[in-house]
């Protein structure tokens, strides 16, 4: 906790570190049922930083299990249009994982559209 915290303010800008500091705490399946945070997950996906960019997603398709075409160094155009298609899915479904996926993330889930 306060030594991670601490790590982080001598490197980065304190909206930075509250954003890294969630990254690296890591999220539940839960967590991928509530709006807010898969909101979050999904706006970070077009974050200035190449490190919350791949965190960012790594944990959307390890919590959803779904396959995307998705790049962390891809161009803003490129990024920007994988946020919008899960930004969609979040309109449609409330959050990153409906509440009847409770079960674990399985590979086999169909790709965004």
């Amino acid at each position: 906790g306060k030594l991670l915290n601490e790590a982080l303010q001598s490197q980065f800008s304190p909206q930075m570190v509250e954003i890294l500091e969630r990254l690296l705490w890591g999220f539940q399946q839960e967590d991928a049922q509530d709006r807010f945070i898969s909101g979050r997950l999904v706006e970070w996906l077009e974050n200035n930083n190449v490190a919350v960019r791949e965190l960012a997603f790594n944990y959307i398709n390890e919590l959803t299990g779904r396959t995307v075409d998705y790049s962390a160094i891809a161009t803003p155009t490129q990024r920007r249009a994988t946020a919008r298609r899960w930004f969609t899915h979040i309109e449609k479904h409330g959050s990153l994982l409906d509440p009847q996926e409770a079960s674990p993330a399985s590979p086999d889930k169909p790709a965004l559209p």
